[in-house]
């Protein structure tokens, strides 16, 4: 199934501005106090400067996740500072004290640490420490700071792979703009990290568009005095960052696999603000990421997305608890399109401001709008399309004051924005194949087809067919992708049947295939099963004559048959029912031909060549076997080991006397050879030329048998596998009549 759907509705994806801050209480201006534990940072020693890392920098430079880890405390940062020379600030700096600096050289945000070890190593000094707070560093002291942020404001724009800013150079960065426009098309997940395959990727593709309107306002006001906050927990903190935004993202899939991950798309970083508390210096960094992340459990092709246009203000302002207002304008448009069995997956776009101290973490606003896809079969609807919003706020300002941690989402919604469409139904014939010949009146029994439907495995089906009427039509479950066969039937008159198979859904949508087969009328198959071909018969004698017709289209008797000769003085009888004889009245070949008609005329024939001779002065038994009756291309089966059959023949004798006649099977048996197992052996006087005969028999008393699982068989080679019926006169040698049998079912 593939389709789109498109329509409008409404998503928010940022969180809306706050109220107006609550201003501090009014007073006096503190004179600074440093703690006599403060060293700041001289400029000989910030030159001297030559790496400044984290050695934990990948959690403690990483704000806590509030989606993922709600809660979570933001890890201590401890790090390692290499300074080239000693300085004499160095040689007096004692384990204990805190360092803390403007940007410099190796430091570009600065830095507020307390030492935990130094360490003089051939010429340089070896600082280690652990992230203070400006809550330690001072004693008394206060700052209030606020400011707009622009474009002009940035120092640097970092950007994913396939994310590139639109109307600019790649990563360039225009003073004057008001807008940073950025098209995406870059690989969100890739299942063996090699980018040049790309069937096991998921691909996220769009734009996204932030306009500057008010700019990114902050505001930090901090104040202590005689070692007591003045402000709740030390801190008053507002950041609003007020803009347009729309954007447009599609996610592309093509794999089985789960999936959780979140990668950052671009970060724009602000020149760093710097400013002083008497001599101690205080560096915010403010920055803006935005991130997309995605999970789910993928099984096909699917494709998904959203269009949207919000303008809004991202922000929070925290005294004495945060307060939040949510206003949004919001224009939302979705897509779809899913070739996929089952499936969900769900994107998230993620706006996240922050203000770091010292380039480590502080206050934060994120907001997270996600689109989420979810497709099964059978299902209705097949695939369901949901948005949703949420609005997180907190503060992990450990470089202000050491206890202030804290995180809340402010908001949450969640709706659905689309669903597929009832979608159409399907049905193919499977079989017979388009022209397919049957015979008339014989059983067909692969009329067959499959149903699908993504909405739902219950379909009504209507097969029909012209000059037949209604074939079946009923209410069936059969699942998806299914098969379903006609019940055997067969269709009575000649001619070409066109097949209907009409599937409905429970929503009336219809789909129909046709099939056309041609019922044909086979004539009658015959067979001369005595005498033989080729075999000789004798001038003016009786010859028991054995025939067997086979028709696909109906059931024909003995009345059918019509024997003929090439000869016309022949005697031939009128049709095969009883015991049917001819007499030959010439010597030479003859040609003895067996016919057949059904009731529509159709005529099946056979013939043989037997050679006529003179009589011998005794005439040898004549022997045929009636029952069980070989017919043209079956051969006779036994029934089970332990069952019962039937077995009947006659004997003629042109000359009275004794005939002794054996019953027999004829068999191979493995590693042993041929074998003959006696039936029955008589001796009887032939009365009138005739002996007709008939028994039940048992053949598991006469042929070896074993039980195989359930089945008892017969433990006899299949073939060779033949029923006798042997005559002697006395004078002449053994005549014999055989019927070849199959060794029956169960083996």
């Amino acid at each position: 199934m593939r389709h789109l759907i498109s329509l409008t509705t409404g998503l928010a994806l940022l969180l809306a501005a706050c109220g107006s801050p609550t201003p501090p209480p009014t007073e006096p201006v503190v004179a600074p106090k440093v703690n006599e534990k403060t060293r700041v940072v001289t400029e000989e020693t910030r030159k001297a400067l030559s790496t400044f890392s984290f050695t934990n920098a990948a959690a403690c430079k990483t704000e806590p996740d509030p989606v993922k880890n709600p809660g979570a405390d933001p890890a201590q940062c401890t790090a390692k500072l290499v300074f080239s020379k000693s300085t004499p600030y160095l040689a007096n700096l004692k384990v204990g004290e805190l360092m803390v600096s403007e940007p410099g050289p190796g430091a570009p945000y600065g830095y507020l640490q307390k030492i935990t070890k130094i360490t003089p190593s051939g010429g340089q000094v070896i600082v280690e420490t652990q992230a203070a707070s400006l809550d330690e560093a001072l004693i008394e002291g206060e700052f209030d700071q606020k400011g707009t942020l622009g474009a002009a404001d940035l120092s640097s724009l970092s950007l994913k792979a396939g994310v590139v800013p639109r109307g600019l150079e790649k990563n360039a960065i225009d003073p004057q703009a008001q807008s940073f426009n950025l098209n995406i098309n870059t690989v969100l997940y890739d299942q063996d990290g090699n980018e040049s395959t790309t069937n096991d990727q998921v691909r996220l593709k769009g734009n996204f568009n932030l306009t500057v309107d008010d700019g990114l306002s902050y505001s930090l006001k901090w104040k202590k005095v005689l070692g007591v906050p003045i402000y709740p927990n030390g801190i008053y903190v507002r950041m609003a960052y007020g803009f347009n935004q729309s954007a447009n993202v599609r996610v592309e899939a093509e794999l089985s696999t789960g999936i959780e991950k979140e990668i950052e798309l671009a970060k724009f970083t602000f020149e760093p603000i710097t400013f002083f508390i008497g001599p101690v210096p205080v560096v915010l960094i403010p920055s803006v990421r935005v991130t997309s992340d995605l999970k789910g459990n993928i099984s096909a092709k699917m494709a998904f997305g959203a269009s949207e246009s919000v303008v809004a203000q991202a922000g929070f302002e925290y005294n004495d608890g945060f307060h939040d207002i949510t206003k949004f304008e919001k224009n939302f448009s979705t897509f779809a399109e899913v070739s996929a069995i089952k499936g969900t997956a769900e994107v998230g776009l993620n706006l996240q401001g922050e203000i770091l101290l010292y380039g480590l973490v502080g206050p934060y606003a994120r907001v997270r709008g996600l689109v989420a896809l979810d497709a099964a079969v059978p299902r209705d609807p097949v695939w369901t399309l949901n948005a949703g919003l949420r609005g997180y706020v907190g503060i992990h300002a450990d470089l202000l004051v050491k206890t202030l941690d804290y995180d809340k989402e402010i908001f949450k919604q969640d709706f659905e924005i689309a669903r597929s469409a009832n979608q159409k139904p399907t049905v193919n014939f499977k079989s017979p194949a388009n022209g397919q010949t049957y015979s008339q009146n014989v059983k067909i029994d692969n009329i067959c087809f499959t149903m699908d439907d993504l909405e739902t495995s219950n379909l009504h089906l209507t097969l029909s067919s012209n000059l037949d009427g209604q074939l079946v039509s009923a209410d069936v479950s059969r699942g998806n992708f299914s098969s379903y066969c006609l019940p055997s039937r067969s269709f009575s008159t000649l001619g070409t049947r066109t097949l209907t198979a009409t599937v409905t859904d429970k929503g009336g949508l219809t789909a129909t295939d046709t099939r056309s087969i041609e019922i044909i009328n086979n004539p009658p198959s015959v067979l001369i099963a005595k005498p033989t071909s080729g075999a000789s018969v004798y001038i003016d004698t009786p010859v028991l004559l054995k025939g067997a017709l086979l028709d696909a289209n109906e059931e024909l008797d003995c009345t059918r048959f019509t024997w003929k000769s090439n000869v016309g003085a022949d005697e031939l009888p009128a049709n095969n029912c009883g015991t049917p004889t001819a007499t030959f009245k010439t010597l030479g070949s003859h040609t003895l031909t067996l016919e057949a008609r059904d009731s529509q005329n159709a005529l099946g024939t056979t013939s043989i060549a037997v050679n006529v001779v003179a009589q011998p002065a005794n005439l040898p038994p004549d022997v045929v076997i009636t029952e069980p009756e070989q017919k043209p291309g079956i051969i006779p089966k036994l029934p089970f080991a332990g069952g019962t059959m039937t077995i009947k023949g006659t004997i003629t004798d042109q000359d009275s006397g004794n005939i002794t006649y054996t019953w027999q099977f004829g068999y191979l048996q493995k590693s042993v050879g041929p074998k003959y197992a006696v039936i029955e052996k008589k001796t009887v006087l032939l009365v009138g030329k005739k002996l007709d005969l008939s028994l039940t028999i048992k053949p598991s008393d006469f042929l070896p048998a074993k039980t195989t699982g359930e089945f008892p068989c017969y433990e006899v080679d299949p073939s060779n596998l033949t029923l006798m019926l042997v005559a002697n006169d006395g004078i002449n040698s053994n005549v014999v009549f055989s019927v070849p049998l199959e060794r029956g079912p169960g083996c």
